[in-house]
């Protein structure tokens, strides 16, 4: 399991052999990822929040533009 969503897409693009398929599933749709704040560990005890920030820290992510980004890299290597 490869925590960070771009070095896992450079992963799976890396392990694949010719006429291999790589499916990105998960985040599609999603045009960000949540992940815990600063204080979220002070906070569990609350119910979820995710307009909270110091409970999440929301980061734009576009999976397909990064894909699309590592696969011009390596063409152009």
């Amino acid at each position: 399991m490869i925590h960070d969503r771009n070095k896992a897409i450079e992963t799976a693009i890396n392990m694949a052999k010719p006429n291999d398929v790589v499916l990105l599933l998960g985040k599609g749709h999603e045009k960000s990822i949540l992940s815990n704040g600063p204080e979220a560990a002070n906070l569990r005890h609350l119910p979820q929040d995710d307009t909270d920030s110091r409970r999440v820290v929301k980061t734009s992510f576009d999976e397909v533009v990064s894909a699309r980004d590592y696969l011009k890299k390596l063409l152009a290597s």
